[in-house]
């Protein structure tokens, strides 16, 4: 009988060892759906999901290390996509990325500045633009003397608890509240 307790407490040790190996951080919902982008692929069950984003896991952490140890060689804590480059052009295991990062936008160019706004004159206009404003109501006065009303129905609740702290001369207690827009 205590054969029987051994090989079952033995069967699950090892099953919890695996289910320790193979945890992964990436979602397995995300990973079989871009599974299935792949036209031979129809179904995938939850073990080659686990599989593949464990796989997917080290390979990305091999790569990250090899970036780095490029970066530290050149005195440097920022990995950069010249490491990549050259991570890719030098290592075996990544040569079949050669050409998987062509035509990928460069890298540094800021999505806030848009990629058609040669100034930033031009940029600071299209924001005003959207924001509501445009030259000539930008300093219009009028506006000044309008009641706004909060989007969020706890900023007044943040405003008298705000008023409160400073009657108090509390000044680092902070109450957060709930962001609706989550």
């Amino acid at each position: 009988m205590s054969e029987i307790l051994d090989s079952t407490s033995l069967t699950v040790d090892i099953e919890r060892k695996i289910d320790q190996i193979l945890k992964t951080d990436l979602p397995l919902s995300r990973v079989k759906k871009i599974a299935k982008l792949d036209p031979e692929v129809s179904m995938m069950n939850n073990d080659a999901a686990r599989l593949v984003a464990k796989s997917t896991e080290l390979f990305l952490v091999e790569l990250a290390k090899a970036c780095y140890t490029h970066a530290s060689g050149d005195k440097r804590k920022t990995v950069q996509k010249k490491d990549l480059d050259r991570v890719i052009k030098t290592d075996w295991m990544f040569e079949f990325l050669e050409d998987a990062l062509d035509g990928w936008p460069e890298p540094g160019r800021s999505k806030i500045f848009g990629e058609n706004a040669e100034t930033l004159e031009e940029t600071e206009e299209l924001d005003d633009t959207v924001n509501g404003e445009t030259a000539e109501t930008a300093n219009d006065d009028s506006m000044e003397d309008m009641e706004t009303m909060p989007i969020n129905p706890h900023v007044s609740e943040v405003e008298s608890n705000a008023e409160t702290a400073e009657e108090s001369e509390n000044e680092d207690i902070v109450e957060e509240t709930p962001d609706l827009f989550e």
